[in-house]
């Protein structure tokens, strides 16, 4: 078996990019870590659901000195982290020079045939992370917007977002609720709220 060394990760239930890991989030250094070879059918499961491997993949491949594996392609590489039951529990992509550097270093490595279910499957919508905030932030603000007491601030964010004007308050909020995470409406609406945060 194949090992590789001293990795950082940014390990979570769902797999995230490096470029989006953020200064708070909890980077941890993985000293020895096996590397596994599988295709790509394989690798997109474990890397996009939730699997469990079989008893015999279990007794093949899974080391009690070790929780986290690298499982890689030709082309893609992850971290995850299997149970005692052989659920890939926690997932990471790796820094970019660690991936290019594994990715080159290991092309001899002969794929490994895994067995496996999918228990469960991601509902995958690509958002960054920032996305996801904003749309938490605007969720937040928008169920705060009450009629009568809001009719001007939902007229004007009506007017910023559409650029007419809505003089039925009722509504401008319904179609302000219905398309505020439509990926044309979310990052305007969101300067607009923070623009009138700060007056």
């Amino acid at each position: 078996m194949h090992y590789i060394y001293d990795i950082s990760v940014n390990l979570n239930k769902k797999y995230i990019d490096f470029f989006e890991w953020e200064k708070q989030d909890k980077i941890i250094t993985i000293t020895k870590a096996p590397l596994i070879k599988v295709n790509q059918n394989t690798f997109n499961d474990i890397m996009s659901n939730n699997i469990k491997l079989s008893e015999e993949t279990i007794s093949k491949i899974i080391k009690p000195t070790f929780k986290y594996y690298l499982i890689m392609t030709n082309d893609n590489i992850i971290m995850v982290k299997f149970n005692h039951q052989g659920v890939n529990e926690l997932k990471s992509s790796l820094e970019v020079t660690d991936e290019l550097d594994i990715l080159e270093n290991s092309r001899g490595i002969k794929e490994t045939k895994i067995d496996y279910q999918v228990i469960s499957k991601e509902n995958f919508i690509f958002q960054t992370r920032f996305e996801k905030k904003m749309i938490k932030f605007l969720s937040s603000e928008i169920n705060k917007l009450s009629i009568p007491m809001d009719n001007d601030k939902i007229k004007y964010l009506y007017l910023e977002c559409y650029g007419t004007e809505e003089r039925n308050s009722h509504k401008a909020l319904s179609i302000i609720k219905k398309n505020f995470n439509n990926s044309n409406e979310l990052n305007k609406m969101y300067q607009i709220f923070k623009l009138i945060e700060q007056k």
